[in-house]
């Protein structure tokens, strides 16, 4: 869901919802909104997938080389 603003209760209920505010600071057009957020599906930050369903291991972003 994206918002312009959103508080942190109305944000909690709706997280609890399994939907996920994303804040966007002006206004644009839904397609171009959802064109630049489908960039991050190669990538996505770990509350995304989390969202999508995949594992801990799956949702590690970076790794530690010894």
């Amino acid at each position: 869901m994206f918002v312009q603003s959103i508080g942190g209760p109305a944000a909690a209920k709706v997280i609890r919802a399994d939907i996920y505010p994303i804040k966007v600071p002006d206004v644009t057009a839904a397609v171009t909104q959802l064109l630049e957020f489908q960039k991050v599906f190669d990538a996505p930050p770990p509350w995304m997938s989390k969202a999508l369903g995949r594992s801990a291991e799956e949702r590690v972003r970076f790794s530690h080389d010894a």
